[in-house]
């Protein structure tokens, strides 16, 4: 079976498959479309640069909101 998705199609799912966490790039993805329509260049091109800058400020994103308990 061949299953063709359309790029549209393809941008908005892989779109909506970001994790929380990524909130901020996916809204920033969505005010930076041209007329209305996300291009899967758009999308990925908006990933790796995420993927780059989280990896340059070291951001674990298991570890990214852990505090760590003090005693008084």
């Amino acid at each position: 079976m061949e299953l063709n998705l359309d790029d549209e199609f393809q941008t908005l799912l892989l779109r909506s498959s970001l994790p929380d966490n990524w909130e901020t790039l996916g809204v920033t993805l969505n005010n930076s479309t041209f007329g209305g329509k996300l291009t899967m260049f758009t999308v990925t091109d908006g990933l790796f640069n995420e993927e780059g800058r989280r990896k340059d400020n070291n951001v674990n994103n298991e570890d990214a909101f852990f505090i760590e308990g003090r005693g008084r």
